[in-house]
């Protein structure tokens, strides 16, 4: 009997490991669906412009070359519908990969749910993961998006002074393998002390209406995607820093996050809201926080968002669920002392430790889940460092690492999840002021610099475990 206790406990603990990379999975297929869904709803309103430029150009030159520029523009007119066509099939077979994907996972979400409270041996001794079958995903490809140029003429060759549509690159972003759930022992051999710089990219040089101002806060989104936030707008680049989306706000504070979902939440601090950004590029509002103004915030693949509120002299953090229902607040520990004086930025760890930038002490302040204090990093210690500790920015890894950029001194520190010190890293060329981190595929650190609108794209692992 106490075998078959032991036995069963074993195969729960297996299920809960497979639940664990089935939801992983999911959140990545979602992310990748709700991309696929955006584009997919911005193409008919993008190529319509496109279609309204032309009539435009068209009507202006109407009475001088009539019958000539009617051709023309029918011909572009039909060019632009096939590419469109093509367009919204290649994104919708995809997009149908995604969701039949999901639906799989959901199934099988759901029927280990019940195998884990089953009484029936049988089956629990029969339960083979299949989390497998979901780990490669494909290749994404879509088009770059043509445009129309407009043209003036002076003379009678009409097509070449009307206008052309530009031709189309196809974008794809290379296959690759999502790592399942294991046990990985912190270990500061895997980290390398200056890590190598694989792409360089000073987004200033981008050529977007209005200008590239400032690099606030960067959140890797999928594959080699980066969402960067600017002053009034957010730009979804590659690592090459290409230029793929951009999205208008009125009001843009210094964070980005990703939903479990896969939509993109940015907080508005005129309107001390968090909002969300919709496939069809509509903003809905996902938390009023009143009085109180939110700083940094993270969300989790279980749904849960935890934001990094203040007013006056007054601070706490907050824990919601991505609907903004309000779960629990941080502000004081059990001997009624204030846990933080000036949160900014936050993130969750692998021990779901609420790990959190607090620029009223300089120091870093990671408190368990239920509220209690586990420790408080201020790297006073360290003797490299010319300036006081400012941490700008923090970001954590399946490992265990918490990597934290300190914008005063040009590193990255990197402490374990139970407090120990690791490293100071930086970079051979050195980094002139790291303001944003963010992990990307557990494989790369993205680093980006305010002023300078520099973003580094990092390996800072000797391997990946």
């Amino acid at each position: 009997m106490v075998e078959l206790v032991e036995a069963k406990k074993e195969l729960i603990l297996k299920i809960e490991i497979e639940n664990e990379n089935l939801q992983n999975l999911k959140s990545i297929y979602q992310r990748n669906r709700s991309y696929l869904k955006s584009r997919l709803m911005s193409l008919p309103k993008y190529y319509e412009k496109q279609r309204e430029d032309i009539h435009k150009t068209r009507a202006r030159s109407f009475l001088k070359w009539k019958e000539e520029i009617d051709y023309i523009a029918l011909q572009l007119q039909r060019q632009l519908h096939d590419m469109e066509s093509e367009d919204i099939i290649g994104l919708k077979k995809q997009e149908e990969f995604f969701k039949e994907k999901l639906a799989d996972i959901d199934i099988l979400l759901k029927e280990n749910k019940d195998l884990k409270v089953s009484n029936k041996i049988d089956k629990l001794v029969g339960f083979k993961p299949t989390s497998e079958n979901f780990t490669n995903l494909p290749a994404l490809q879509e088009y770059s998006r043509p445009k129309f140029h407009e043209k003036t003429f002076e003379d009678f060759k009409m097509k070449d002074y009307f206008g052309e549509i530009s031709g189309r690159r196809l974008l794809e972003y290379p296959a690759y393998r999502v790592q399942n759930v294991e046990e990985v022992k912190i270990n500061k051999k895997i980290l390398l002390k200056h890590p190598s710089v694989l792409y360089k990219t000073n987004l200033k040089s981008m050529s977007i209406e209005g200008g590239f101002e400032s690099l606030n806060s960067i959140v890797h989104f999928t594959y080699n995607r980066i969402w960067v936030g600017e002053r009034t707008c957010l730009v979804l680049v590659d690592f090459n820093g290409v230029l793929i989306d951009r999205v208008d706000t009125a009001s843009f504070g210094n964070c980005l996050a990703l939903s479990s979902k896969g939509y993109l939440l940015f907080n508005n601090t005129k309107e001390n809201t968090i909002d969300e950004i919709l496939c069809d590029r509509s903003f809905s509002t996902i938390i009023s926080a009143g009085a109180w103004v939110p700083q940094g915030f993270a969300c989790t693949s279980a749904g849960e968002l935890f934001v990094c509120l203040y007013k006056k002299d007054d601070s706490k953090v907050a824990k919601y669920t991505e609907t903004g229902e309000l779960i629990s607040e941080y502000q004081y520990d059990k001997e009624n002392r204030l846990l933080f004086t000036a949160p900014d930025c936050i993130a969750v760890n692998v021990n779901n430790d609420i790990c959190t930038t607090d620029l009223g002490i300089s120091a870093v302040v990671i408190i368990k889940s239920c509220g209690e204090l586990r420790f408080t990093y201020d790297g006073k210690s360290l003797s490299k460092l010319k300036r006081e500790f400012l941490p700008t920015s923090i970001a954590t890894d399946r490992y265990g690492h918490i990597l934290i950029a300190d914008s005063n001194n040009s590193y990255i520190h990197v402490i374990s999840s139970e407090g120990e010190f690791l490293q100071l890293m930086s970079l051979k060329n050195s980094i002139e002021c790291p303001f944003s981190v963010c992990v990307a595929d557990e494989k790369f650190l993205v680093i980006g610099e305010k002023r300078s609108g520099i973003m580094y794209v990092t390996k800072y692992l000797k391997k990946h475990l």
